[in-house]
């Protein structure tokens, strides 16, 4: 696949994200590119491009989707790589738990 014009063209891998095992993962940007199925575009070099609260820059992210944040990024490595760990969702019973805690 050539380019990596519409962000709907990666939901579909958002399955393969999430059945990663573990709590952590490192993943270098080529298996970044095997899970998706297509290559990142040129802006995945740039540390803002992998930003949790940015995305916009790659639409839905089937990473995010899938239950995973960016928590480092190594991306001068060879391969450059990114880690992801597994969010934990907590679901607050009531507002007096919460503010509780």
């Amino acid at each position: 696949m050539a380019g990596c014009g519409r962000p709907s063209q990666y939901l579909p891998r958002t399955g393969s994200f999430a059945a990663l095992s573990g709590d952590a993962v490192r993943l270098t940007l080529p298996e970044m590119e095997a899970i998706i199925g297509a290559p990142l575009p040129p802006r995945a070099r740039a540390p803002a491009f992998w930003s949790n609260r940015s995305p916009r820059l790659f639409g839905a992210q089937p990473w995010v989707q899938a239950g995973w944040r960016v928590v480092r990024t190594e991306l001068h490595s060879a391969p450059p790589a990114v880690h992801l760990a597994r969010v934990v969702r907590v679901a607050p019973t009531n507002q007096v738990a919460e503010r509780a805690l």
